[in-house]
Protein backbone atom coordinates (compact mmCIF):
# COMPACT_ATOMS: atom_id res chain seq x y z
CA UNK A 1 0.00 0.00 0.00
CA UNK A 2 2.83 2.37 0.80
CA UNK A 3 4.49 1.63 -2.54
CA UNK A 4 1.22 2.44 -4.34
CA UNK A 5 0.80 5.60 -2.26
CA UNK A 6 4.32 6.75 -3.16
CA UNK A 7 3.52 6.27 -6.87
CA UNK A 8 0.27 8.21 -6.43
CA UNK A 9 2.13 11.11 -4.83
CA UNK A 10 4.66 11.12 -7.68
CA UNK A 11 1.82 11.28 -10.20
CA UNK A 12 0.04 14.02 -8.22
CA UNK A 13 3.20 16.14 -8.39
CA UNK A 14 3.04 16.14 -12.21
CA UNK A 15 -0.39 17.84 -12.39
CA UNK A 16 -1.77 21.14 -11.04
CA UNK A 17 -2.45 21.02 -7.31
CA UNK A 18 -6.01 19.95 -6.43
CA UNK A 19 -7.43 20.02 -2.86
CA UNK A 20 -9.48 16.87 -3.49
CA UNK A 21 -6.36 14.97 -4.57
CA UNK A 22 -4.48 16.14 -1.49
CA UNK A 23 -7.39 15.07 0.72
CA UNK A 24 -7.53 11.65 -0.94
CA UNK A 25 -3.81 11.08 -0.37
CA UNK A 26 -4.22 12.08 3.28
CA UNK A 27 -7.13 9.64 3.65
CA UNK A 28 -5.05 6.76 2.30
CA UNK A 29 -2.10 7.68 4.51
CA UNK A 30 -4.43 7.71 7.53
CA UNK A 31 -5.86 4.30 6.56
CA UNK A 32 -2.34 2.82 6.37
CA UNK A 33 -1.41 4.33 9.74
CA UNK A 34 -4.54 2.83 11.29
CA UNK A 35 -3.69 -0.58 9.83
CA UNK A 36 -0.24 -0.27 11.42
CA UNK A 37 -1.84 0.51 14.79
CA UNK A 38 -0.65 4.13 14.79
CA UNK A 39 -4.05 5.58 15.62
CA UNK A 40 -2.84 8.91 17.04
CA UNK A 41 -0.81 9.60 13.92
CA UNK A 42 -3.84 8.66 11.81
CA UNK A 43 -6.03 11.07 13.78
CA UNK A 44 -3.55 13.90 13.22
CA UNK A 45 -3.58 13.16 9.49
CA UNK A 46 -7.37 13.51 9.23
CA UNK A 47 -8.47 16.69 11.05
CA UNK A 48 -7.81 18.86 8.01
CA UNK A 49 -11.21 17.74 6.70
CA UNK A 50 -13.84 20.34 7.48
CA UNK A 51 -17.51 19.47 7.72
CA UNK A 52 -19.75 21.03 5.12
CA UNK A 53 -21.63 24.11 6.32
CA UNK A 54 -25.17 25.13 5.43
CA UNK A 55 -28.63 23.55 5.56
CA UNK A 56 -28.98 22.65 1.89
CA UNK A 57 -29.20 18.86 1.07
CA UNK A 58 -25.66 18.67 -0.33
CA UNK A 59 -24.13 20.23 2.80
CA UNK A 60 -26.13 17.97 5.12
CA UNK A 61 -25.12 14.91 3.13
CA UNK A 62 -21.48 16.03 3.29
CA UNK A 63 -21.69 16.39 7.08
CA UNK A 64 -23.25 12.92 7.37
CA UNK A 65 -20.45 11.39 5.30
CA UNK A 66 -17.83 13.14 7.46
CA UNK A 67 -19.54 11.85 10.61
CA UNK A 68 -19.53 8.32 9.21
CA UNK A 69 -15.78 8.54 8.54
CA UNK A 70 -15.17 9.95 12.01
CA UNK A 71 -17.18 7.10 13.53
CA UNK A 72 -15.14 4.47 11.68
CA UNK A 73 -11.87 6.17 12.68
CA UNK A 74 -12.98 6.24 16.33
CA UNK A 75 -13.98 2.57 16.22
CA UNK A 76 -10.63 1.49 14.75
CA UNK A 77 -8.76 3.36 17.50
CA UNK A 78 -10.89 1.83 20.28
CA UNK A 79 -13.00 4.91 21.10
CA UNK A 80 -16.28 3.01 20.83
CA UNK A 81 -18.50 5.58 22.55
CA UNK A 82 -17.29 8.29 20.15
CA UNK A 83 -18.03 5.99 17.19
CA UNK A 84 -21.62 5.44 18.38
CA UNK A 85 -22.23 9.16 18.90
CA UNK A 86 -20.81 10.13 15.49
CA UNK A 87 -22.80 7.50 13.59
CA UNK A 88 -26.05 8.29 15.41
CA UNK A 89 -25.54 11.98 14.74
CA UNK A 90 -25.13 11.11 11.06
CA UNK A 91 -28.39 9.14 11.11
CA UNK A 92 -30.20 12.10 12.63
CA UNK A 93 -29.25 14.06 9.50
CA UNK A 94 -29.83 11.33 6.94
CA UNK A 95 -33.29 10.04 7.84
CA UNK A 96 -35.12 13.40 7.45
CA UNK A 97 -32.94 14.18 4.43
CA UNK A 98 -34.10 11.00 2.68
CA UNK A 99 -37.72 11.67 3.63
CA UNK A 100 -37.49 15.08 1.95
CA UNK A 101 -35.52 13.95 -1.09
CA UNK A 102 -35.33 10.26 -2.10
CA UNK A 103 -31.94 10.41 -3.83
CA UNK A 104 -29.75 7.36 -4.51
CA UNK A 105 -26.67 9.02 -3.01
CA UNK A 106 -28.54 9.74 0.22
CA UNK A 107 -29.77 6.14 0.39
CA UNK A 108 -26.21 4.95 -0.19
CA UNK A 109 -24.80 6.96 2.73
CA UNK A 110 -27.76 6.10 4.99
CA UNK A 111 -27.42 2.40 4.27
CA UNK A 112 -23.68 2.49 4.97
CA UNK A 113 -24.12 4.42 8.22
CA UNK A 114 -26.79 1.99 9.46
CA UNK A 115 -24.57 -0.99 8.66
CA UNK A 116 -21.55 0.58 10.35
CA UNK A 117 -23.58 1.31 13.50
CA UNK A 118 -24.76 -2.31 13.44
CA UNK A 119 -21.11 -3.36 13.27
CA UNK A 120 -20.31 -1.26 16.35
CA UNK A 121 -23.16 -2.84 18.36
CA UNK A 122 -22.05 -6.28 17.20
CA UNK A 123 -18.51 -5.54 18.39
CA UNK A 124 -19.93 -4.38 21.74
CA UNK A 125 -21.78 -7.71 22.08
CA UNK A 126 -18.54 -9.60 21.39
CA UNK A 127 -16.65 -7.44 23.88
CA UNK A 128 -19.18 -8.12 26.62
CA UNK A 129 -18.91 -11.87 25.95
CA UNK A 130 -15.12 -11.65 26.33
CA UNK A 131 -15.42 -9.76 29.63
CA UNK A 132 -18.00 -12.24 30.93
CA UNK A 133 -15.69 -15.16 30.06
CA UNK A 134 -12.81 -13.53 31.95
CA UNK A 135 -15.04 -12.84 34.96
CA UNK A 136 -15.23 -16.61 35.60
CA UNK A 137 -12.23 -17.75 37.64
CA UNK A 138 -9.93 -19.44 36.99
CA UNK A 139 -9.61 -18.50 33.31
CA UNK A 140 -8.50 -21.46 31.19
CA UNK A 141 -7.82 -20.21 27.63
CA UNK A 142 -8.31 -23.68 26.12
CA UNK A 143 -11.83 -23.86 27.61
CA UNK A 144 -13.04 -20.53 26.24
CA UNK A 145 -15.91 -20.74 23.71
CA UNK A 146 -14.66 -20.64 20.11
CA UNK A 147 -16.37 -17.33 19.36
CA UNK A 148 -14.80 -15.73 22.43
CA UNK A 149 -11.37 -17.06 21.43
CA UNK A 150 -11.74 -15.67 17.91
CA UNK A 151 -12.74 -12.22 19.16
CA UNK A 152 -9.97 -12.28 21.73
CA UNK A 153 -7.43 -12.93 18.96
CA UNK A 154 -8.94 -10.01 17.06
CA UNK A 155 -7.95 -7.65 19.92
CA UNK A 156 -4.36 -8.75 19.43
CA UNK A 157 -2.66 -7.98 22.77
CA UNK A 158 -3.22 -7.82 26.56
CA UNK A 159 -2.93 -4.02 26.35
CA UNK A 160 -5.77 -3.90 23.80
CA UNK A 161 -7.87 -6.14 26.07
CA UNK A 162 -7.37 -3.78 29.03
CA UNK A 163 -8.17 -0.74 26.89
CA UNK A 164 -11.36 -2.43 25.66
CA UNK A 165 -12.36 -3.25 29.25
CA UNK A 166 -11.93 0.36 30.34
CA UNK A 167 -13.95 1.59 27.36
CA UNK A 168 -16.77 -0.95 27.73
CA UNK A 169 -17.15 -0.60 31.52
CA UNK A 170 -16.83 3.18 31.37
CA UNK A 171 -18.24 5.54 28.73
CA UNK A 172 -19.78 2.82 26.53
CA UNK A 173 -21.73 1.33 29.42
CA UNK A 174 -23.10 4.76 30.38
CA UNK A 175 -24.07 5.50 26.76
CA UNK A 176 -25.77 2.14 26.18
CA UNK A 177 -27.67 2.25 29.48
CA UNK A 178 -29.13 5.62 28.52
CA UNK A 179 -30.03 4.42 25.03
CA UNK A 180 -31.46 1.00 25.93
CA UNK A 181 -32.98 1.90 29.29
CA UNK A 182 -31.47 -1.28 30.70
CA UNK A 183 -28.18 -2.98 31.41
CA UNK A 184 -26.50 -3.77 28.07
CA UNK A 185 -26.43 -7.50 27.35
CA UNK A 186 -24.92 -9.29 24.31
CA UNK A 187 -28.29 -10.63 23.12
CA UNK A 188 -29.93 -7.19 23.35
CA UNK A 189 -27.09 -5.53 21.44
CA UNK A 190 -27.11 -8.29 18.83
CA UNK A 191 -30.87 -7.86 18.30
CA UNK A 192 -30.31 -4.11 17.95
CA UNK A 193 -27.59 -4.70 15.34
CA UNK A 194 -29.80 -7.14 13.41
CA UNK A 195 -32.58 -4.53 13.23
CA UNK A 196 -30.09 -1.94 11.92
CA UNK A 197 -28.78 -4.34 9.27
CA UNK A 198 -32.32 -5.07 8.09
CA UNK A 199 -33.04 -1.34 7.80
CA UNK A 200 -29.75 -0.84 5.91
CA UNK A 201 -30.68 -3.58 3.43
CA UNK A 202 -34.17 -2.14 2.95
CA UNK A 203 -32.72 1.29 2.14
CA UNK A 204 -29.93 0.05 -0.14
CA UNK A 205 -29.92 -0.03 -3.95
CA UNK A 206 -26.28 -0.95 -4.49
CA UNK A 207 -25.45 -4.63 -5.04
CA UNK A 208 -21.97 -4.44 -3.49
CA UNK A 209 -23.35 -2.78 -0.35
CA UNK A 210 -26.08 -5.42 -0.25
CA UNK A 211 -23.43 -8.15 -0.35
CA UNK A 212 -21.62 -6.60 2.62
CA UNK A 213 -24.79 -6.08 4.63
CA UNK A 214 -26.38 -9.47 3.93
CA UNK A 215 -23.12 -11.17 4.89
CA UNK A 216 -22.99 -9.20 8.15
CA UNK A 217 -26.66 -9.93 8.87
CA UNK A 218 -26.15 -13.65 8.25
CA UNK A 219 -23.28 -13.78 10.73
CA UNK A 220 -25.29 -12.02 13.44
CA UNK A 221 -28.37 -14.20 12.90
CA UNK A 222 -26.18 -17.28 13.19
CA UNK A 223 -24.75 -15.97 16.47
CA UNK A 224 -28.33 -15.39 17.66
CA UNK A 225 -29.22 -19.02 16.82
CA UNK A 226 -31.66 -18.25 13.99
CA UNK A 227 -30.13 -20.62 11.43
CA UNK A 228 -32.99 -20.45 8.95
CA UNK A 229 -32.86 -16.66 8.71
CA UNK A 230 -29.03 -16.76 8.64
CA UNK A 231 -29.10 -19.14 5.66
CA UNK A 232 -31.62 -16.91 3.88
CA UNK A 233 -29.42 -13.83 4.37
CA UNK A 234 -26.36 -15.73 3.10
CA UNK A 235 -28.30 -16.86 0.02
CA UNK A 236 -29.32 -13.24 -0.59
CA UNK A 237 -25.63 -12.26 -0.43
CA UNK A 238 -24.82 -15.05 -2.91
CA UNK A 239 -27.56 -13.88 -5.26
CA UNK A 240 -26.36 -10.26 -5.28
CA UNK A 241 -22.70 -11.31 -5.62
CA UNK A 242 -23.38 -13.57 -8.59
CA UNK A 243 -25.20 -10.76 -10.40
CA UNK A 244 -22.13 -8.51 -10.24
CA UNK A 245 -19.53 -11.30 -10.63
CA UNK A 246 -18.03 -10.59 -7.23
CA UNK A 247 -16.21 -13.86 -6.53
CA UNK A 248 -15.00 -12.66 -3.13
CA UNK A 249 -18.56 -12.42 -1.83
CA UNK A 250 -19.63 -15.58 -3.68
CA UNK A 251 -16.93 -17.39 -1.73
CA UNK A 252 -17.83 -15.69 1.57
CA UNK A 253 -21.57 -16.39 1.21
CA UNK A 254 -21.13 -20.04 0.25
CA UNK A 255 -18.72 -20.53 3.16
CA UNK A 256 -21.43 -19.18 5.49
CA UNK A 257 -24.00 -21.50 3.90
CA UNK A 258 -21.63 -24.45 4.33
CA UNK A 259 -21.11 -23.61 8.01
CA UNK A 260 -24.87 -23.36 8.59
CA UNK A 261 -25.57 -26.63 6.73
CA UNK A 262 -22.82 -28.35 8.72
CA UNK A 263 -24.28 -27.17 12.04
CA UNK A 264 -27.71 -28.38 10.91
CA UNK A 265 -26.33 -31.82 10.02
CA UNK A 266 -26.76 -31.36 6.26
CA UNK A 267 -23.40 -32.69 5.10
CA UNK A 268 -24.31 -32.94 1.41
CA UNK A 269 -25.64 -29.36 1.42
CA UNK A 270 -22.44 -28.16 3.08
CA UNK A 271 -20.25 -29.93 0.50
CA UNK A 272 -22.28 -28.48 -2.35
CA UNK A 273 -21.80 -24.97 -0.93
CA UNK A 274 -18.07 -25.58 -0.42
CA UNK A 275 -17.77 -26.67 -4.05
CA UNK A 276 -19.15 -23.30 -5.20
CA UNK A 277 -16.91 -21.58 -2.64
CA UNK A 278 -13.84 -23.34 -4.06
CA UNK A 279 -14.79 -22.38 -7.63
CA UNK A 280 -15.01 -18.71 -6.60
CA UNK A 281 -11.70 -18.89 -4.72
CA UNK A 282 -9.93 -20.40 -7.73
CA UNK A 283 -10.91 -17.35 -9.75
CA UNK A 284 -9.86 -14.87 -7.05
CA UNK A 285 -6.56 -16.60 -6.29
CA UNK A 286 -5.32 -16.72 -9.88
CA UNK A 287 -6.09 -13.00 -10.13
CA UNK A 288 -4.06 -12.32 -6.98
CA UNK A 289 -7.11 -11.27 -4.94
CA UNK A 290 -6.91 -14.03 -2.32
CA UNK A 291 -4.13 -16.16 -0.79
CA UNK A 292 -3.78 -19.82 -1.76
CA UNK A 293 -4.20 -20.77 1.91
CA UNK A 294 -7.91 -19.94 1.71
CA UNK A 295 -8.48 -22.68 -0.88
CA UNK A 296 -6.58 -25.19 1.26
CA UNK A 297 -8.76 -24.26 4.26
CA UNK A 298 -11.89 -24.92 2.21
CA UNK A 299 -10.40 -28.24 1.03
CA UNK A 300 -9.67 -29.31 4.62
CA UNK A 301 -13.20 -28.39 5.67
CA UNK A 302 -14.63 -30.44 2.76
CA UNK A 303 -12.46 -33.46 3.56
CA UNK A 304 -13.46 -33.31 7.21
CA UNK A 305 -17.15 -33.34 6.27
CA UNK A 306 -16.63 -36.08 3.67
CA UNK A 307 -15.36 -38.48 6.35
CA UNK A 308 -18.98 -39.10 7.31
CA UNK A 309 -20.36 -39.94 3.85
CA UNK A 310 -20.05 -43.01 1.60
CA UNK A 311 -18.46 -41.35 -1.43
CA UNK A 312 -15.91 -38.58 -0.66
CA UNK A 313 -14.73 -38.29 -4.29
CA UNK A 314 -15.92 -34.70 -4.78
CA UNK A 315 -14.15 -33.52 -1.61
CA UNK A 316 -10.95 -35.31 -2.68
CA UNK A 317 -11.05 -33.64 -6.08
CA UNK A 318 -11.59 -30.27 -4.37
CA UNK A 319 -8.42 -30.88 -2.36
CA UNK A 320 -6.45 -31.84 -5.47
CA UNK A 321 -7.77 -28.76 -7.30
CA UNK A 322 -6.63 -26.53 -4.41
CA UNK A 323 -3.18 -28.12 -4.47
CA UNK A 324 -3.00 -27.52 -8.23
CA UNK A 325 -3.47 -23.76 -8.04
CA UNK A 326 0.22 -22.91 -8.77
CA UNK A 327 -0.06 -24.94 -11.98
CA UNK A 328 -3.27 -23.13 -12.85
CA UNK A 329 -1.53 -19.78 -12.44
CA UNK A 330 1.32 -20.84 -14.74
CA UNK A 331 -1.22 -22.01 -17.33
CA UNK A 332 -3.08 -18.73 -17.07
CA UNK A 333 0.09 -16.85 -17.97
CA UNK A 334 1.00 -19.13 -20.91
CA UNK A 335 -0.45 -17.22 -23.85
CA UNK A 336 -0.32 -18.78 -27.33
CA UNK A 337 2.72 -17.97 -29.44
CA UNK A 338 0.92 -16.98 -32.62
CA UNK A 339 -1.35 -13.99 -32.29
CA UNK A 340 -4.19 -13.21 -29.88
CA UNK A 341 -6.83 -15.62 -28.56
CA UNK A 342 -9.60 -15.99 -31.17
CA UNK A 343 -12.70 -13.96 -30.44
CA UNK A 344 -14.91 -17.06 -30.64
CA UNK A 345 -12.98 -18.69 -27.79
CA UNK A 346 -13.22 -15.54 -25.68
CA UNK A 347 -16.92 -15.25 -26.42
CA UNK A 348 -17.64 -18.87 -25.46
CA UNK A 349 -15.61 -18.52 -22.26
CA UNK A 350 -17.50 -15.39 -21.26
CA UNK A 351 -20.84 -16.98 -22.15
CA UNK A 352 -20.08 -20.07 -20.05
CA UNK A 353 -19.20 -18.02 -16.97
CA UNK A 354 -22.32 -15.85 -17.36
CA UNK A 355 -24.49 -18.98 -17.46
CA UNK A 356 -22.77 -20.45 -14.41
CA UNK A 357 -23.29 -17.28 -12.40
CA UNK A 358 -26.90 -16.99 -13.47
CA UNK A 359 -27.44 -20.62 -12.42
CA UNK A 360 -26.39 -19.64 -8.89
CA UNK A 361 -29.21 -17.13 -8.35
CA UNK A 362 -31.73 -18.52 -10.85
CA UNK A 363 -31.10 -22.31 -11.09
CA UNK A 364 -32.98 -24.35 -13.68
CA UNK A 365 -32.56 -27.52 -15.74
CA UNK A 366 -32.65 -25.40 -18.92
CA UNK A 367 -29.61 -23.43 -17.72
CA UNK A 368 -27.82 -26.68 -16.86
CA UNK A 369 -28.42 -27.87 -20.44
CA UNK A 370 -27.15 -24.56 -21.85
CA UNK A 371 -24.01 -24.81 -19.70
CA UNK A 372 -23.27 -28.31 -21.01
CA UNK A 373 -23.82 -27.16 -24.62
CA UNK A 374 -21.49 -24.16 -24.30
CA UNK A 375 -18.90 -26.29 -22.45
CA UNK A 376 -18.86 -28.77 -25.35
CA UNK A 377 -18.50 -25.93 -27.87
CA UNK A 378 -15.66 -24.41 -25.82
CA UNK A 379 -13.82 -27.74 -25.69
CA UNK A 380 -14.18 -28.10 -29.46
CA UNK A 381 -12.89 -24.55 -30.03
CA UNK A 382 -9.85 -25.24 -27.84
CA UNK A 383 -9.05 -28.44 -29.74
CA UNK A 384 -9.28 -26.57 -33.03
CA UNK A 385 -6.93 -23.86 -31.77
CA UNK A 386 -4.48 -26.43 -30.39
CA UNK A 387 -4.06 -27.91 -33.90
CA UNK A 388 -2.60 -24.57 -35.04
CA UNK A 389 -0.51 -23.81 -31.96
CA UNK A 390 0.43 -26.45 -29.36
CA UNK A 391 0.81 -23.83 -26.63
CA UNK A 392 -2.82 -22.84 -27.11
CA UNK A 393 -3.78 -26.09 -25.42
CA UNK A 394 -2.41 -24.67 -22.15
CA UNK A 395 -4.16 -21.29 -22.36
CA UNK A 396 -6.83 -20.61 -19.77
CA UNK A 397 -8.82 -17.64 -18.64
CA UNK A 398 -9.35 -17.39 -14.88
CA UNK A 399 -13.04 -18.16 -15.38
CA UNK A 400 -12.20 -21.49 -17.05
CA UNK A 401 -10.71 -22.90 -13.85
CA UNK A 402 -12.92 -25.47 -12.21
CA UNK A 403 -12.84 -28.39 -9.81
CA UNK A 404 -12.11 -31.70 -11.50
CA UNK A 405 -15.38 -33.50 -12.16
CA UNK A 406 -15.85 -36.96 -10.66
CA UNK A 407 -17.31 -38.77 -13.70
CA UNK A 408 -14.57 -37.79 -16.21
CA UNK A 409 -11.94 -38.38 -13.51
CA UNK A 410 -13.10 -41.94 -12.88
CA UNK A 411 -13.39 -42.53 -16.63
CA UNK A 412 -9.73 -41.55 -17.07
CA UNK A 413 -8.73 -43.89 -14.23
CA UNK A 414 -10.66 -46.73 -15.85
CA UNK A 415 -8.79 -46.21 -19.13
CA UNK A 416 -5.53 -46.81 -17.28
CA UNK A 417 -6.83 -50.11 -15.94
CA UNK A 418 -9.01 -51.33 -13.06
CA UNK A 419 -6.03 -51.47 -10.66
CA UNK A 420 -4.96 -47.86 -11.23
CA UNK A 421 -5.01 -45.80 -8.02
CA UNK A 422 -4.68 -42.05 -7.58
CA UNK A 423 -3.28 -41.35 -4.09
CA UNK A 424 -2.74 -38.07 -2.28
CA UNK A 425 -2.73 -36.28 1.04
CA UNK A 426 -3.35 -32.83 2.54
CA UNK A 427 -2.00 -31.56 5.86
CA UNK A 428 -4.39 -29.93 8.32
CA UNK A 429 -2.60 -28.49 11.37
CA UNK A 430 -1.64 -31.48 13.54
CA UNK A 431 -3.18 -34.05 11.23
CA UNK A 432 -3.27 -35.11 7.62
CA UNK A 433 -5.95 -36.40 5.30
CA UNK A 434 -4.81 -39.37 3.22
CA UNK A 435 -6.94 -40.54 0.33
CA UNK A 436 -7.04 -42.69 -2.77
CA UNK A 437 -9.41 -43.09 -5.73
CA UNK A 438 -9.66 -46.01 -8.17
CA UNK A 439 -12.24 -46.83 -10.86
CA UNK A 440 -14.57 -48.71 -8.53
CA UNK A 441 -13.90 -47.19 -5.14
CA UNK A 442 -12.18 -44.67 -2.89
CA UNK A 443 -10.82 -44.22 0.62
CA UNK A 444 -10.41 -41.18 2.86
CA UNK A 445 -9.01 -41.10 6.40
CA UNK A 446 -7.78 -38.46 8.83
CA UNK A 447 -4.57 -39.35 10.66
CA UNK A 448 -3.62 -37.52 13.86
CA UNK A 449 0.10 -36.75 13.90
CA UNK A 450 2.22 -36.88 17.04
CA UNK A 451 3.85 -33.65 18.16
CA UNK A 452 6.96 -32.85 16.11
CA UNK A 453 6.18 -35.44 13.44
CA UNK A 454 7.60 -33.20 10.73
CA UNK A 455 10.47 -31.78 12.77
CA UNK A 456 13.10 -34.42 11.93
CA UNK A 457 12.21 -34.83 8.22
CA UNK A 458 12.38 -38.63 8.52
CA UNK A 459 11.06 -39.90 5.15
CA UNK A 460 10.18 -43.36 6.47
CA UNK A 461 8.25 -41.88 9.39
CA UNK A 462 6.31 -39.50 7.16
CA UNK A 463 5.62 -42.29 4.64
CA UNK A 464 4.22 -44.51 7.37
CA UNK A 465 1.67 -41.84 8.33
CA UNK A 466 0.74 -41.24 4.71
CA UNK A 467 0.49 -44.85 3.57
CA UNK A 468 -1.13 -46.37 6.65
CA UNK A 469 -4.69 -45.47 5.58
CA UNK A 470 -3.96 -46.84 2.08
CA UNK A 471 -2.51 -50.12 3.34
CA UNK A 472 -5.56 -52.17 2.36
CA UNK A 473 -5.58 -50.87 -1.19
CA UNK A 474 -1.81 -51.30 -1.55
CA UNK A 475 -2.08 -54.87 -0.30
CA UNK A 476 -4.70 -55.56 -2.94
CA UNK A 477 -2.47 -54.08 -5.63
CA UNK A 478 0.57 -56.04 -4.50
CA UNK A 479 -0.89 -59.25 -5.96
CA UNK A 480 -0.10 -58.03 -9.44
CA UNK A 481 2.61 -55.37 -9.38
CA UNK A 482 3.08 -55.42 -13.12
CA UNK A 483 -0.43 -54.07 -13.78
CA UNK A 484 -0.28 -51.54 -10.97
CA UNK A 485 0.18 -47.82 -11.49
CA UNK A 486 0.46 -45.79 -8.31
CA UNK A 487 0.29 -42.09 -9.15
Amino acid sequence: ARIALARARDLAATVPEDPSTTAALQEIEADILRAEGRHNDAARMRPNRERSQGDDPASQLGRAEALQNEGLASLSSGRIHEAIRALKQGLSLLRPLLAANDADETRHVLSGTLANLALVYSDCAHNLEILAAFATKPVVPENLPERVSQNLRRLGSPEALLAMQQEMLGPVQVLLRAELGAEPEPDILRAHAIALYREAIAECRDYEYLCIQCRGLSGLLREAGDMQAAAAAARDCLSYASRIRNYTFIGAATWQIAEICSENGDTHGALEALETCMQALLRDIVRGRAPESQALSVACKALGLALTIDDPTTAILMAESAKGIPTSISLLRAAPLQGPIPEQLKKLSSQLEALRLRNIWEPSSDLEHQIETVQDALDAARRELAFRDPRAASWHDATDLDISRRTPFRRLLARLGPRTTYAGFLCDRGALFAYGIWPEGQILERVELPAGAFANDDPSLLASFLLEPLAGRLEQLAHDRKSTRLN
